[in-house]
């Protein structure tokens, strides 16, 4: 018995002893400093009113958040990977005008695992537009596989970044009289007040025959056929929403596409850009006859070559700067001389070419950039400067 009691004895022990040997789970902890930039160097934070920022542990799905009142904000968390959320409302500062609005941004994966760090996080305005905006502008064309260039299959992608349903009826999308690598003294010069241009397309429709959803775009084609029969490098183009269509001009006219109305002009849709696009909308009362029998633009300047100054007289057509709702400038590095919009509507420019004449443009297109999605809408960035709201030398969203 006692054999057996002194037997039970050291298993009790022994199961103590190894229970007691395991060493202590150790959780390692990081600091972490999140810095918080302004959405660009136009757009700053003046104030944070109400904004959160959250680190949510991705193998844990333990939530660390805070309330933001600067633009660095500190945690202590277990070291792991986190996805880093911050949205909420600001006041900014934009051309000296200082408004309220929300801001977002989010960061997928931040791996803390070291004792201290420091991620600086670019926030985003968070704010609905109020109508169509320009999404991308493909002015290249493409080159056939022989190397020829082939440009039919030119198009602009209008997007509704707003978060209601827009109709695009009547809509107008025109082409600047002025080009962005020629800079010449124009009399009487309207720009602060007007779009000056050379070319006036619209499209049709009596007010609701044309609906967009929130986050959904059209397209309007140069020519509304499927191009990649004709040039295997090309894009279909047969369900564009219109097409630019001139009679009387060897154009082709795809039946199967709605074409725009010609009101005045007709398009170039320049290889190298060069020139700047802006969609507009005729305020109530205003008819295409009253458009142009109100807004013409007879204007003279001297043309300068080789030393030589020539006079010259031109004419073409205002749009009010309070009509247009998006500005586009295309133009080549090396050879920009000029924004031809106000600032206001425009003030940078974005391009295909690092150079003139640069064959690398081809099949490429001018893209805006998306901030973030909501409720499954994308956001695209709209702050009127070209430079920073559009992607150059993108590949093309419809191929």
């Amino acid at each position: 018995m006692n054999y057996i009691k002194c037997f039970l004895a050291a298993i009790i022990i022994f199961i103590a002893a190894t229970g007691c040997s395991e060493d202590p789970i150790i959780v390692n902890k990081t600091n972490v400093v999140i810095g918080l930039l302004d959405p660009s160097e136009e757009i700053k934070i003046t104030e944070f009113l109400d904004v959160k920022i959250t680190l949510t542990n991705l193998n844990t799905q333990e939530v660390a958040e805070q309330q933001v009142t600067e633009n660095t904000v500190e945690f202590e968390v277990n070291q792991g990977n986190y996805e880093v959320a911050i949205s909420g409302k600001v006041m900014y500062s934009f051309n000296g005008v200082v408004t309220e609005g929300n801001v977002a941004a989010i960061f997928n994966e931040l791996n803390l695992i070291v004792d201290e760090q420091r991620k600086d996080i670019k926030l985003s305005l968070k704010s609905f537009g109020d109508d169509f905006i320009i999404e991308e502008i493909f002015f290249t064309g493409s080159l056939t596989p022989e190397g020829a260039p082939y440009g039919g299959d030119k198009y602009f992608k209008l997007y509704n970044n707003t978060d209601k349903t827009l109709y695009a009826d009547g809509l107008i999308i025109a082409e600047s009289s002025f080009k962005t690598v020629e800079k010449f003294d124009y009399t009487p010069n309207v720009m602060a007040q007007d779009f000056t241009t050379r070319a006036v397309s619209q499209i049709p429709g009596s007010g609701t025959e044309y609906p967009v959803a929130p986050g959904s775009s059209l397209i309007i084609a140069v020519n509304g056929i499927n191009h990649i029969e004709n040039n295997a490098a090309s894009v279909d183009l047969s369900g564009a929403n219109f097409e630019f269509f001139y009679e009387n001009s060897g154009d082709v006219d795809a039946t199967q596409v709605p074409n725009l109305i010609n009101v005045y002009g007709s398009f170039l849709n320049h290889s190298r850009g060069f020139y700047g696009y802006v969609i507009a909308r005729l305020p109530e009362g205003v008819t295409r006859d009253s458009y142009l029998a109100d807004y013409g633009y007879d204007f003279e300047y001297l043309f300068v070559f080789n030393g030589g100054s020539f006079p010259f007289n031109d004419s073409g057509y205002r749009l009010p700067n309070d009509w247009v709702l998006d500005a586009v400038n295309l133009s080549v590095e090396t050879i920009f001389q000029w924004v031809v919009t106000d600032p206001s509507l425009d003030s940078g420019y974005t391009y295909c070419g690092k150079f003139d004449r640069d064959d690398a443009r081809f099949g490429k297109s001018v893209r805006r950039r998306v901030v973030q999605e909501i409720d499954g809408v994308r956001l695209l960035q709209d702050t009127n400067n070209s430079a920073l709201d559009f992607i150059p030398e993108a590949s093309l969203s419809l191929k």
